[in-house]
Formats: C-alpha cells, sequence, structure tokens
C-alpha cells in the first residue's frame, strides 16, 4: 500500500465513521474541498450536533509549507433565508494545516441552513484559495 493510497484511506474511515456517530447523535454536516497550488487539496466542513447545539466548522490543507494561516467564516440563516447570526473562527497559526472552531446555541432558536467560508492565505509564494459549503440544519 503507498502512502498517498494510506492517507486516503485513513481519511475516508475518519469521514465515514464522523457521519455514522453524527447520524446516531441528530447531526448534520456539509464538506466542500478544492485543488490549491502549494497546499494540495483545501477542504472544508461546517456540522451541527441538534443535541449539544454545537455547530463546528473546519479548514485544512494536506501541506502548509508556505507560512500560510487558515481561516473560517459561516453565516446561518433562518428559514426565510434571514440571516440570524455570522461567526469567524481565529486564524490559525501560520504553517499550520487544519483549524476548527464551534459555537453553541442556547435556547429554542437553532439556525435552519449554514454557509461556510474557508480559506488558506497570506503564504509566501503561493496564491490564496478558498472552499465554501452550504447545508441544511
Amino acid at each position: 500500500m503507498t502512502k498517498k493510497f494510506g492517507k486516503r484511506l485513513y481519511g475516508s474511515l475518519v469521514v465515514a465513521a464522523l457521519s455514522v456517530s453524527m447520524v446516531a447523535t441528530g447531526a448534520f454536516a456539509a464538506s466542500s474541498s478544492t485543488p490549491t497550488t502549494g497546499y494540495g487539496t483545501l477542504t472544508g466542513a461546517i456540522s451541527m450536533n441538534y443535541n449539544l447545539g454545537d455547530f463546528y466548522l473546519t479548514t485544512n490543507v494536506q501541506k502548509n509549507n508556505d507560512n500560510a494561516y487558515l481561516t473560517g467564516k459561516v453565516e446561518w440563516q433562518n428559514k426565510l433565508g434571514q440571516t440570524t447570526g455570522t461567526g469567524s473562527a481565529v486564524p490559525s497559526q501560520r504553517g499550520a494545516t487544519s483549524l476548527f472552531d464551534f459555537w453553541t446555541f442556547f435556547g429554542g432558536s437553532l439556525p435552519h441552513q449554514a454557509f461556510g467560508t474557508h480559506g488558506v492565505q497570506g503564504g509566501n509564494t503561493h496564491q490564496s484559495a478558498a472552499a465554501f459549503t452550504f447545508t441544511n440544519l
């Protein structure tokens, strides 16, 4: 088994396990990826765990030798398409390959849908890149 195949297999197994655990706990998720120059694949994911009231955002790149930083933002909307809130993850440290942040909703006003923006930017050589996610919650 090649190293690249092993990483893909491991990544696929992790995603499958998370998907099963989220379905079991009343969660919804969406992910998106885009190829980049210099960072490999940029992957973004957003998800919601209704039982906990937690909303999660992740941004990942395969490599980051360019000393760039990762970003993540989310916009929540109600059933009418009106923005009910926004959140911005604290940017990662330079050179990081992953970023994670979460927000907790208290009370009964959970969002209906969410839009995520995931980015890598500020590197020394390579251009910035972005991936976008959307999910009905």
